[in-house]
Protein backbone atom coordinates (compact mmCIF):
# COMPACT_ATOMS: atom_id res chain seq x y z
CA UNK A 1 0.00 0.00 0.00
CA UNK A 2 1.32 3.50 -0.57
CA UNK A 3 0.91 5.99 1.68
CA UNK A 4 0.96 9.72 1.34
CA UNK A 5 4.11 10.31 2.29
CA UNK A 6 5.94 8.07 -0.12
CA UNK A 7 3.39 9.64 -2.94
CA UNK A 8 4.80 12.75 -2.19
CA UNK A 9 8.45 12.49 -2.77
CA UNK A 10 7.82 10.31 -5.34
CA UNK A 11 5.72 13.38 -7.17
CA UNK A 12 8.75 15.14 -6.17
CA UNK A 13 11.36 13.45 -7.87
CA UNK A 14 9.25 12.84 -11.23
CA UNK A 15 8.67 16.41 -11.26
CA UNK A 16 12.24 17.32 -10.91
CA UNK A 17 13.29 14.61 -13.51
CA UNK A 18 10.59 16.08 -15.72
CA UNK A 19 12.17 19.23 -15.36
CA UNK A 20 15.63 18.96 -15.85
CA UNK A 21 15.07 16.21 -18.99
CA UNK A 22 12.78 19.87 -20.17
CA UNK A 23 16.17 21.74 -19.66
CA UNK A 24 18.21 19.98 -21.73
CA UNK A 25 15.83 19.32 -25.01
CA UNK A 26 16.11 23.04 -25.37
CA UNK A 27 19.63 22.63 -25.67
CA UNK A 28 21.39 23.70 -28.97
CA UNK A 29 22.74 20.01 -30.93
CA UNK A 30 24.88 21.78 -32.64
CA UNK A 31 28.23 19.38 -32.99
CA UNK A 32 30.56 22.73 -32.33
CA UNK A 33 29.04 22.96 -29.00
CA UNK A 34 29.63 20.48 -26.26
CA UNK A 35 27.43 18.93 -24.19
CA UNK A 36 27.29 19.27 -20.46
CA UNK A 37 25.49 16.95 -18.17
CA UNK A 38 22.87 18.55 -15.77
CA UNK A 39 24.22 18.23 -11.55
CA UNK A 40 22.29 15.08 -10.01
CA UNK A 41 19.51 17.07 -7.95
CA UNK A 42 20.32 16.88 -4.38
CA UNK A 43 18.38 15.32 -1.74
CA UNK A 44 15.16 16.08 -1.44
CA UNK A 45 14.94 17.33 2.35
CA UNK A 46 11.41 15.23 4.02
CA UNK A 47 8.13 16.13 3.38
CA UNK A 48 6.32 17.77 6.52
CA UNK A 49 2.75 16.97 6.15
CA UNK A 50 -0.33 18.12 8.01
CA UNK A 51 -3.37 16.47 9.76
CA UNK A 52 -6.46 18.01 10.24
CA UNK A 53 -8.69 16.40 13.20
CA UNK A 54 -11.89 16.41 11.23
CA UNK A 55 -10.03 14.36 9.05
CA UNK A 56 -10.87 11.58 11.86
CA UNK A 57 -14.20 12.52 12.92
CA UNK A 58 -15.96 9.47 11.75
CA UNK A 59 -13.38 7.19 13.52
CA UNK A 60 -14.00 9.44 16.43
CA UNK A 61 -17.60 9.52 16.28
CA UNK A 62 -17.75 5.81 16.19
CA UNK A 63 -15.68 5.40 19.02
CA UNK A 64 -12.84 3.71 17.14
CA UNK A 65 -10.50 6.52 18.23
CA UNK A 66 -10.25 8.83 21.40
CA UNK A 67 -9.96 12.13 20.28
CA UNK A 68 -7.93 13.16 23.36
CA UNK A 69 -5.17 10.90 21.26
CA UNK A 70 -4.89 12.70 18.33
CA UNK A 71 -1.72 13.97 18.58
CA UNK A 72 0.17 10.83 19.70
CA UNK A 73 -2.31 9.04 16.52
CA UNK A 74 -0.75 11.49 13.79
CA UNK A 75 2.30 11.36 15.13
CA UNK A 76 2.76 7.44 15.68
CA UNK A 77 -0.27 6.21 12.86
CA UNK A 78 0.80 8.55 10.35
CA UNK A 79 4.38 10.18 10.67
CA UNK A 80 3.01 13.60 11.11
CA UNK A 81 4.66 16.43 12.04
CA UNK A 82 1.90 19.13 11.89
CA UNK A 83 -1.21 18.95 12.77
CA UNK A 84 -4.65 21.74 13.46
CA UNK A 85 -7.41 21.22 16.03
CA UNK A 86 -10.52 23.20 16.52
CA UNK A 87 -11.56 22.75 20.10
CA UNK A 88 -15.01 24.51 21.15
CA UNK A 89 -15.26 25.97 24.52
CA UNK A 90 -18.28 26.74 26.62
CA UNK A 91 -18.53 29.31 29.20
CA UNK A 92 -20.63 28.01 31.92
CA UNK A 93 -21.69 31.97 32.82
CA UNK A 94 -22.07 35.17 31.34
CA UNK A 95 -19.71 37.61 30.56
CA UNK A 96 -19.99 41.39 29.82
CA UNK A 97 -18.29 42.58 27.35
CA UNK A 98 -16.76 46.19 27.05
CA UNK A 99 -16.18 48.58 24.33
CA UNK A 100 -13.16 50.30 26.10
CA UNK A 101 -13.99 51.81 28.87
CA UNK A 102 -18.07 51.25 28.57
CA UNK A 103 -20.36 48.38 28.53
CA UNK A 104 -20.98 47.18 25.53
CA UNK A 105 -23.57 44.11 26.12
CA UNK A 106 -23.95 40.75 28.23
CA UNK A 107 -23.20 37.40 26.62
CA UNK A 108 -25.17 34.54 28.50
CA UNK A 109 -23.00 31.32 28.26
CA UNK A 110 -20.95 32.09 25.00
CA UNK A 111 -19.14 29.57 23.09
CA UNK A 112 -15.83 30.10 21.78
CA UNK A 113 -13.92 28.30 18.81
CA UNK A 114 -10.53 28.19 18.42
CA UNK A 115 -8.46 26.89 15.57
CA UNK A 116 -5.07 25.32 17.48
Amino acid sequence: MITRRSFLKNTAYSTTALSLGGLTACTNNSSTQTTTKMPAPKSIPPLKISLAQWSLNRAFFANELDAKDFAKIAKNDYDISLIASSKKYRIPYGICRFNEKNFEKFDEKPELNFSL
